[in-house]
């Protein structure tokens, strides 16, 4: 049986609340038979300490579909099980769980409260000198015992804050004493930083940054929409930094300055931008490279021409790139700037998110058979009003004429709001297995007929990850 497996039986027994260590009966083996003794206990306590370690973590990392609106503890924001329920099963697997302190290094908090105090102090102990990776998530308009709880746990996180590696924190209803005051170059161990403060005053906020920001080890930093929306927070290291989101505000930084920034930013691995204010009158700059930029998304939520940064940029790493561009605006975007980019940098691209209100599907289509288009794996498309048949001809492969061969190496697709004949769809699917592993289409009821909803249907029952979302409008 494989480990994921193993994980999966685990959660069946610990569901079902049964024993997995029978008592043994006094007398009906000899204290020298060990063999015996061995035989009788259950294959899942024959296996290494290990190994049984192992099946611990792989269980407690089983995501979860549903999230109960009600404080809970796990060991991620992704999961509800959590290490305590180990050690209520038998004294080898309290055993096995005690002294696994790396069981114990993760903790998830949703909608704290005061009588978590105890677990947290148990669990923290319990994860001995391990790097922490820390969640707190407090509900966006929270009771007050929720900031009450908060109150009660945020002291604890701070008194490990040595070991602090990875924190994701949603503090609404704050500032939380707690954090204010923390001393710099304290947290050196920290390398992610999510900080969600935008309940709190921009000085209380910025006490918490600073203190974070001194870590030599911080490589990854994402804050909320407010903390920039004045000025550039002059203390981040920004030479160091690997990912990082910006959201740009109205009085953040001046366009030649961000440029400045992002040429800075050379250990950069992937950039969210997202420009709350038109960018206008940026200076006219030589290309600059970042040569390990790898991830890119742009989300505009303004009147904004995406070829005004990214006209500025040489990528050579770029493999994915996600443009969110919903602003309407009778001053239309076309698609060079992406074009541009891609000839400009000489990457290969493997993954693209595009809906941009600017971009036509004729103009998608002359891209989508682009060279530089040709080494994409994964398609995210939408555009103004349908997708057609003209784009979904162009996916389909014919194999008697060889010019149809375009995107040879794409593994997952989606369009959005398609309007086709029938069959149309199914045939350009067909035309793409067994290579294409994942699809997902959406269409008005009206505008997708009855040959490609059996399709689609058909594929779902036989296993393959395809799926339609059909619109009532």
């Amino acid at each position: 049986m494989d480990l994921p497996s193993l994980s999966n039986a685990l959660g069946v027994v610990l569901r079902a609340g049964g024993r997995v260590l029978p008592p043994l009966g006094n007398g009906v083996l000899g204290s020298n038979d060990n063999s015996s003794k061995q035989d009788l206990l259950p294959p899942i306590n024959r296996i290494p300490v290990e190994i049984l370690a192992e099946v611990f973590f792989r269980f407690l990392e089983i995501p979860s579909d549903y999230f109960p609106d009600r404080p809970m503890l796990a060991v991620t924001s992704r999961c509800m099980a959590n290490p305590f329920i180990l050690g209520h099963v038998c004294i080898h697997w309290r055993a096995v769980a005690l002294s696994t302190p790396t069981l114990w290094s993760s903790l998830a908090i949703h909608k704290p409260a005061s009588w978590m105090a105890p677990m947290v102090q148990i669990w923290l102990q319990r994860a001995k000198n391990c790097p922490l990776s820390l969640y707190l998530y407090v509900h966006c308009k929270p009771s007050r015992p929720e900031i009450v709880g908060a109150d009660a746990i945020l002291p604890l996180f701070v008194m490990c804050l040595p070991r602090w590696k990875n924190v994701t924190f949603y503090l609404n209803g704050g500032p939380y004493d707690s954090l204010l005051g923390l001393p710099n170059h304290t947290a050196r161990m920290l390398e992610c930083a999510l900080l969600d403060l935008k309940s709190w005053d921009h000085a209380s906020a910025d006490q918490v940054w600073r203190s974070l920001s001194s870590s030599p080890k911080l490589r990854r930093v994402f804050w909320d929409n407010r903390y920039m929306l004045h000025h550039l927070p002059a203390h981040m290291p920004w030479t160091q930094l690997t990912h990082l989101r910006m959201d740009m505000g109205p009085g953040s930084v001046a366009p030649d300055a961000l440029l400045e920034l992002l040429r800075s930013c050379q250990e950069l691995v992937e950039l969210h931008f997202v420009p709350r204010i038109p960018i206008r009158n940026i200076p006219r700059v030589s290309p600059f490279i970042l040569p390990k930029l790898r991830v890119l998304t742009v989300q505009t939520l303004c009147r904004w021409d995406p070829s005004l940064i990214l006209g500025c940029l040489i990528l050579p790493a770029l493999a994915s790139i996600n443009i969110r561009h919903g602003h309407i605006s009778s001053e239309r975007q076309s698609i060079l700037y992406l074009k541009d980019l891609l000839a400009r940098s000489s990457c290969q691209l493997k993954n693209i998110s595009l809906w941009d209100t600017g971009i036509e599907e004729a103009e998608i289509v002359d891209f989508l058979s682009t060279s530089p288009a040709q080494f994409i794996t994964a398609l995210d498309i939408d555009v103004p009003g349908s997708i057609t048949e003209a784009t979904i001809a162009l996916l389909t492969h014919d194999p008697d004429d060889p010019r149809t061969l375009v995107l040879t190496h794409l593994k997952t697709l989606k369009l959005h709001t398609i309007r086709c004949s029938d069959g149309v769809l199914s045939k350009m699917i067909r035309s793409r297995l067994p290579y294409l592993e994942f699809c997902e289409a959406s269409a008005e009821a009206t505008n997708l007929h009855l040959a490609d909803r059996i399709f689609m249907a058909s594929m779902q029952s036989a296993g393959f990850n395809f799926s339609l979302d059909l619109i009532d409008l």
